[in-house]
């Protein structure tokens, strides 16, 4: 059977598409060639998206409710193209989709059928590697209006596109990828900024409410031993005490914003004394237990990156004593992998969203800024909460280790 097909228009329909940016100008590239090869009415594109568990489709020339899939999903399962999508028939030709079964089942979303007067349509896989990620329609008003040419034709125009579909798919879902990170990058400086302006304000508070304080009291009793003529010595002796309190209040102000044990003696020491500090100022009893295997391995660290962790830990110490209503805390740090593991276990009260969720969130951002993971688990039985810090090492200190 000689079907006269227009193999050299054919030919072409790649370099007519080439350059197009998007499916819809694609869509439009392929409608102005299509339409002196085999008229149509209405022309409509798939293509399968989230592993072929939704879709997306765009039309040409008219627009109907379809059109909106391309900003909204829609399962594959409620296209009326769903039997060629999902490989079960290898094309639909039908002279009239308004009575063809193959475009009417529950939850169908088939009105557009109706609506746009589909009645001729002829339905096309697109593939690359015999894998189908998506699919052409071609429909005309009137009835029985397509034959097995124009069904060839339909066939020979998906083939000669798909390539190019698909390379554009790809690159589609790689911007929506980076897109998606830069979203959530975005928002993890905006909690970071917050953070600091919190840990900023936390600062000026503790400076002004008792550095600043300690030395106004100082200066208005060396004003009032000057002033009244009085015996100094012994208003030495109290200023010489409000000078050792208010430095030593300032001791602690300056750790926390730059911790000196981990300077001085190393991660592992620092952590240890954490705990040891976190317990002093707690009212009920605290048992604790360190457990580290690290061979100073978070030492190679750069001094920025380790500071972060130590903060981590740090937040996560206070976290476990201060909400957990528990009586033991627990810290092991050991190597595994190529990564430095620590856990911070209590035997508190439990719950799979920690003791301190705005503290969670902030251990959270800083591990995301290093690449660290954090996990937080509950016991099966309530009791207790362990949250594991898994950070990767820089070869150096894997191979300091080894």
């Amino acid at each position: 059977m000689h079907l006269d097909l227009p193999l050299e228009r054919l030919i072409q329909l790649p370099q007519v598409v080439a350059g197009e940016c998007s499916y819809g100008g694609v869509l439009s590239a392929l409608a102005g060639e299509l339409r002196s090869i085999s008229p149509f009415d209405h022309l409509d594109m798939v293509i399968l998206v989230d592993d072929g568990r939704d879709h997306l489709c765009f039309e040409t020339p008219v627009s109907t409710v379809w059109s909106s899939f391309a900003k909204e999903p829609k399962p594959t399962g409620v296209s009326p193209a769903r039997s060629v999508l999902k490989g079960h028939v290898p094309h639909i030709l039908t002279g009239d989709a308004f009575k063809d079964k193959r475009f009417h089942f529950s939850g169908a979303i088939n009105q557009p059928i109706y609506d746009a007067t589909l009645r001729s349509r002829i339905i096309v896989p697109l593939r690359v590697r015999g894998a189908i990620f998506g699919s052409i329609s071609i429909s005309r008003h009137s009835v029985m209006s397509y034959t097995v040419r124009d069904l060839i034709i339909g066939q020979h125009c998906a083939d000669l596109i798909a390539p190019y579909l698909f390379a554009l798919k790809t690159e589609h879902g790689r911007a929506l990828q980076y897109a998606n990170e830069a979203d959530a990058l975005r928002g993890s400086l905006l909690k970071l900024a917050g953070h600091l302006e919190g840990e900023r304000k936390r600062l000026g508070m503790d400076l002004h409410d008792q550095t600043i304080a300690d030395l106004s009291r100082i200066a208005h009793k060396l004003s009032t031993g000057i002033d009244a003529n009085v015996d100094l010595k012994p208003v030495l002796a109290e200023l010489h005490a409000d000078v050792i309190s208010c430095l030593n209040e300032l001791r602690r102000i300056v750790d926390d914003a730059r911790p000196a044990m981990l300077e001085l003696f190393g991660f592992a020491e620092a952590v240890e004394q954490c705990m040891i500090r976190a317990r002093s100022g707690m009212a009920r009893p605290i048992r604790l237990r360190f457990e580290e295997d690290t061979k100073a391995a978070f030492d190679q660290m750069n001094d920025g990156e380790r500071t972060l962790i130590y903060r981590i830990v740090q937040e996560g110490i206070n976290n476990a004593l201060q909400h957990s209503r528990g009586q033991t805390l627990i810290v092991r740090m050991w190597l595994e992998n190529g990564s430095g593991c620590i856990d911070i276990e209590d035997d508190g009260i439990g719950g799979l969203d920690w003791h301190s969720p705005r503290g969670v969130s902030h251990m959270r951002i800083r591990a995301a800024i290093v690449g660290a993971r954090i996990t937080v688990t509950s016991n099966k039985n309530g009791g207790g909460t362990r949250l594991r810090l898994v950070v990767p090492l820089p070869d150096s200190s894997i191979e300091i280790i080894a």
